[in-house]
């Protein structure tokens, strides 16, 4: 399976890679100083014809306890606003508690990197950042205080009108803003490992939106308005405590891959049947019963896991439900965990 946000991360970083240059200050694009106190020295020209600024892992290089705090303050103060036409800044791996204040006053803005740090929180100023189209905020995960991880979003944050990628996980998140309504432009939305126990129902206004991963949360339930996401692709729901699922998500057209595995699902909804597009479905450890006849009506299903449920009907009966485009070693695989299931059972007169 491609990872479309995990796509989009990458090309970003890689399109940073390939502005950088030190051929002349009039081709310069990246800026990675080897000193914060460089900035001092730069001109506004060479300012105006930087578009990325790397810091990421600054203060990984960064001896001792008083040079760390001060450098810390130091990137901490750093004057991202005063390049005019910035484009990314890249602070990966930096152990920042906040994001560095002047960073909302820059408004050219439009890829931020804050993965594997200790941010905590979002503050309101985020809306400043009218250009922003990626936000990526992947928390440290071991040795990580728990208490330093983003546990709310502000409302303000609905007013990013231009964001198309945004990834916050590992962290503490138990719902979304009713503000996401502003999102028109999402088109990856990553909230994994978080502690999200409901979606609201605005998330049907997220008209562009192609993935969307919750998987690893605290979801019961599912809001019918999910429905509407006409253009999605991409659907993980894997690990929460989901025990049903709302008819309306046979309403999603697009969709090619649905991950529900690790629920406690009993039945599948019918509606299933309409999603034609789809080629990769996934009900591993849940407590199915049985296989739907509909199963077979899914004309370009190509993936279908069942392992670890209840599921006791007999492998002869299992293949004539099966879509004859699912690949052999899905089939074989299918079948012998229904296999090893019935021995089991037998095992046990």
């Amino acid at each position: 399976m491609k990872n479309l946000s995990s796509i989009g991360i990458i090309a970003g970083l890689i399109a940073m890679s390939s502005l950088k240059t030190n051929k002349g200050s009039a081709s310069r694009k990246t800026y990675k100083p080897r000193s914060l106190d460089a900035v001092k020295r730069m001109s506004d020209k060479e300012k105006s014809e930087i578009r990325v600024i790397d810091l990421s892992g600054y203060m990984r290089n960064v001896n001792g306890s008083i040079a760390y705090s001060l450098q810390l303050q130091k990137m901490m103060a750093f004057p991202f606003s005063s390049f005019p036409n910035l484009k990314v800044i890249d602070l990966r791996n930096n152990s920042l508690h906040r994001i560095p204040s002047d960073i909302f006053n820059t408004q050219s803005l439009e890829f931020l990197n804050l993965d594997g740090n200790f941010i905590s929180g979002i503050p309101p100023e985020i809306s400043n950042l009218i250009n922003l189209k990626r936000l990526s905020i992947n928390a440290i995960q071991r040795g990580f205080d728990n208490k330093r991880r983003i546990s709310s979003l502000p409302a303000e944050i609905g007013g990013m009108k231009n964001l198309e990628v945004l990834t916050i996980s590992n962290s503490n998140l138990s719902k979304l803003p009713a503000e996401i309504r502003g999102w028109k432009k999402i088109r990856v939305l990553k909230l994994e490992l978080n502690k999200i126990e409901e979606i609201p129902p605005e998330i049907g206004e997220l008209e562009n939106l192609k993935e969307f991963n919750l998987g690893s949360n605290l979801l019961t339930q599912l809001p019918p308005e999910i429905g509407n996401l006409q253009e999605l692709k991409n659907l993980n729901l894997s690990s929460n405590l989901l025990t049903q699922l709302p008819p309306e998500i046979g309403n999603l057209s697009s969709l090619y891959s649905l991950n529900l595995g690790r629920n406690n699902i009993r039945f599948l909804p019918p509606e299933i049947r309409n999603l034609k597009e789809i080629t990769w479905l996934s009900f591993n450890n849940n407590q199915l019963t049985k296989i739907p006849e509909w199963i077979s009506e899914l004309p370009n299903l190509k993936y279908l896991d069942l392992s670890d449920n209840n599921i006791k009907v007999s492998p002869v009966t299992i293949l004539k439900y099966l879509s004859p485009n699912l690949n052999n070693r899905v089939v074989q695989h299918l079948l012998k965990d229904l296999m090893s299931k019935e021995s089991s059972e037998l095992r046990r007169f």
